[in-house]
């Protein structure tokens, strides 16, 4: 990631406040002044100081989510229980949100994270990543069924 994207995610100012710091000589990676604002940097991986201070900063999580019947893919919701609530509160990081979204009648595998980034480019119709969807009727299909399901939706899809 690049080190004032990542500072800037952290809370320390704007991009134009933390090449500032960058310039000032008070940002340090393993020990050494920082070079630029756009060095790329593993927070997971390097010892990061602002001002002489720990640079704190919370790993991307994932998780795979079974979301029952019922459940609401969101993040919050006054009237029905959310997949954020089926996470544990010791397990809830800063920002987590649902890749996608099922409906809420809907069963199914649900990607929750809180990388930004990953969620966008899973989910813009840009990147054309191709979802896969297993669905169970009550009854015969006619021929025209899988077309008439993938002309409602703006991604490629593809059927069992």
């Amino acid at each position: 990631m690049r080190l004032d994207k990542l500072l800037a995610q952290a809370g320390y100012g704007s991009r134009n406040q933390i090449k500032k710091l960058i310039r000032g000589r008070q940002v340090r990676i393993d020990g050494a002044y920082a070079s630029s604002d756009g060095q790329n940097v593993d927070p997971a991986l390097h010892h990061i100081t602002i001002s002489r201070k720990e640079l704190r900063h919370a790993p991307d999580v994932y998780y795979l989510l079974h979301k029952p019947q019922g459940v609401v893919s969101a993040r919050i919701d006054r009237n029905h229980q959310t997949v954020i609530d089926l996470i544990a509160p010791k397990d809830r990081a800063e920002g987590l949100y649902p890749v996608g979204r099922l409906d809420r009648d809907t069963e199914g595998l649900v990607l929750l994270t809180n990388n930004g980034p990953l969620g966008f480019r899973m989910l813009h119709p840009k990147h054309h990543v191709t979802k896969t969807y297993y669905v169970e009727v009550n009854g015969l299909l006619e021929r025209d069924a899988p077309a008439f399901f993938e002309n409602g939706i703006r991604t490629k899809s593809s059927f069992i």
